[in-house]
C-alpha cells in the first residue's frame, strides 16, 4: 500500500473509531440510564409498599381501639402496595433473573396474606369479637405484619445491590470503552505520523531528483549549445583577426581620407563583431549559470532579426523557418534580449522535435481588452502587448497532454529524451517578465504557441539601447 493511501485509510479509521467509539458510550450510557432508572423505579415502588402496608397496621390499630374507620380507609394501604409490587414486573419482566421473580412472587404472597388477614380481622371487629389490642388476634398480626415488612426490607435491599452493580459494571464499561478508544486513537495517530514521515521522504526523494533532472537538462542544454555557440564565437574572432590583420597590413598613409574611412570601417566591424562574441558567451554563461536576467525594453523586430541566425542553425536544412513581422512597425516590449532567445530556441526546438517541415515565427501588436483572452497560461492585466507566434506544422500535442504541457519535467518523448519540453523554462522567463503564454494544438495538423510580452514605446526601447551602449 503506498503512503498516501495508507494516510487516507488512517484517517477513515480513526473518523469511523471515533465515530464507534462515541457510539457506544452513547448506547452504554443509554443502557445503563435504563437500567438504573428502573431499579430506581422498583425501589421507590418498594418503599411506597412498605409505606402503604404500615399505614394499613396503624389504621388497623386505630380500629380495634375504637376508631370509627371504613373497611376503604383500612385497606387502602394494602391495596396501594399490592398495586405497586404488580407494577415491578410489568415494567420489564426480563430485567429479572429467577432468583429476583421468586423473591418478587413471594412478597407477593405475603402480601396477599396480609390483606386477607387484615380483612377476616376487619370481619371479626365488625361481628363484635375481641381483636383488640393484646389479644392472641393482635399479637398474630403483628407478626404477619413484621414478617411481609422483614420480607420488603430484604427485597428493598436486594434491589439496592442491584443499582449499585449496574452502576459499577456501567462504570467498569465505560472505563474500558474509554481505554479502548484511546487505544485506537492511538494507533491512528501513529499511522498518521508514518504516513507524514513516508510523506516527507517521499518529498525529499523528489526533490533530489527533479534537481538531478534540472541538472541533466542543463547538461544536454549546454551540449546542445556549446557547439553552435562555438561555431559563431570562432566566426567572430575570425573576423576581427581578418580586418585587424588587413588594418595592420595596409595602414592609410598620412593624408588618405579613403584609407582613413577604411580603417573605421574596419575597427566598426572589429567592435561589432566583439560585442557579437561577447552576447554568445553571456547567452551561454546564462544557460550555464541559470542566471536570471533582468528584463529591460527591446525591440522586438531587432531581437528577431538578430536571433535569425541561431534559430536557422537549429532548425537544419531539413525544415523551413519563417520569420514574418508588421511591415514598418516598431515592437518594442519589456523583455531581455537573451531571454527572449531562450524562449524562440524552446520553442523552435519542440517543433523541429515534434517533427514539423515547416517553422513559422510571427510578431504583432495586439490590445488586450477588460478580460484577457482565453488559453492564457498565465494571467495579465488588460493594456498593450506584443504577441510573438511559433507555429508549426508538425504531429500536434494531444489534448490531454496539453493540460501539462508547461509542468516541470513533463515529456512526451519515448524513454524520458529531452525531460520538460524546455516548456518549464519558456514559462519561468515570461512570468518573470510579466507575460504570458498560450498553446493551440490539433493531432496531426500542427501546434501554435502565443507568447504575450508587455508592450513598451519605442522611445523608450532606444533609451535602453543608448543606455546599453554608454
Amino acid at each position: 500500500m503506498t503512503a498516501p493511501r495508507s494516510g487516507r485509510v488512517a484517517i477513515v479509521l480513526l473518523l469511523l473509531l471515533g465515530i464507534a467509539g462515541a457510539a457506544a458510550q452513547l448506547a452504554s450510557s443509554r443502557a445503563r440510564d435504563a437500567l438504573i432508572s428502573g431499579d430506581v423505579a422498583d425501589l421507590a415502588s418498594i418503599a411506597d409498599a412498605k409505606v402503604a402496608i404500615t399505614e394499613t397496621h396503624l389504621w388497623m390499630e386505630e380500629l380495634v381501639s375504637g376508631e370509627e374507620l371504613t373497611d376503604g380507609v383500612v385497606l387502602a394501604g394494602v391495596t396501594r402496595a399490592r398495586a405497586n409490587l404488580a407494577a415491578i414486573p410489568m415494567r420489564d419482566a426480563g430485567r429479572f433473573d429467577r432468583a429476583m421473580r421468586e423473591r418478587l412472587e413471594g412478597l407477593s404472597a405475603y402480601l396477599q396474606a396480609f390483606e386477607q388477614e387484615t380483612r377476616n380481622r376487619i370481619a371479626a371487629h365488625r361481628a363484635g369479637e375481641q381483636v383488640g389490642v393484646g389479644t392472641p388476634t393482635d399479637d398474630a398480626y403483628d407478626r404477619r405484619f413484621y414478617q411481609l415488612a422483614g420480607v420488603v426490607d430484604q427485597v428493598r435491599l436486594e434491589f439496592g445491590q442491584r443499582v449499585a452493580a449496574v452502576a459499577e459494571h456501567a462504570r467498569w464499561f465505560s472505563r474500558a470503552m474509554l481505554v479502548a478508544w484511546l487505544v485506537a486513537v492511538a494507533l491512528g495517530i501513529a499511522a498518521l505520523v508514518r504516513h507524514e514521515r513516508n510523506r516527507t521522504q517521499q518529498r525529499e526523494a523528489l526533490r533530489q531528483r527533479d534537481e538531478q533532472l534540472a541538472h541533466s537538462r542543463k547538461m544536454e542544454a549546454l551540449a546542445r549549445f556549446s557547439t553552435g555557440l562555438a561555431h559563431d564565437v570562432n566566426n567572430y574572432l575570425t573576423a576581427i583577426s581578418a580586418q585587424a590583420e588587413l588594418a595592420q597590413r595596409k595602414p592609410p598613409a598620412p593624408g588618405d581620407e579613403a584609407g582613413m574611412l577604411r580603417l573605421k570601417r574596419r575597427l566598426a566591424d572589429i567592435v561589432t563583431a566583439a560585442n557579437k562574441a561577447a552576447a554568445n558567451i553571456r547567452r551561454l554563461l546564462t544557460l550555464g549559470n541559470n542566471e536570471s536576467a533582468m528584463p529591460g525594453v527591446l525591440r522586438v523586430d531587432d531581437a528577431l532579426r538578430e536571433a535569425e541566425p541561431l534559430l536557422r542553425q537549429l532548425v537544419g536544412g531539413g525544415v523551413q523557418l519563417a520569420i514574418a513581422m508588421p511591415p514598418q512597425a516598431t515592437l518594442a516590449a519589456h523583455a531581455d534580449p537573451l531571454e527572449l532567445e531562450r524562449v524562440l530556441v524552446n520553442l523552435v526546438v519542440n517543433a523541429v522535435e515534434a517533427g514539423a517541415h515547416l517553422v513559422r515565427v510571427d510578431a504583432r501588436p495586439i490590445e488586450l481588452p477588460q478580460a484577457a483572452p482565453p488559453g492564457m497560461r498565465i494571467a495579465v492585466e488588460p493594456g498593450r502587448y506584443v504577441l510573438i507566434g511559433v507555429s508549426d506544422d508538425g504531429g500536434g500535442i494531444a489534448s490531454d497532454a496539453l493540460r501539462a504541457i508547461f509542468e516541470p519535467h513533463f515529456s512526451t518523448r519515448a524513454g524520458g529524451r529531452n525531460a520538460g519540453l524546455g516548456l518549464a523554462t519558456v514559462y519561468t522567463i515570461l512570468q518573470r517578465s510579466g507575460g504570458s503564454v498560450a498553446v493551440e494544438s490539433v493531432p496531426g495538423s500542427g501546434t501554435r504557441f502565443s507568447v504575450l510580452l508587455r508592450a513598451a514605446t519605442p522611445d523608450a526601447a532606444a533609451k535602453d539601447e543608448r543606455a546599453d551602449a554608454a
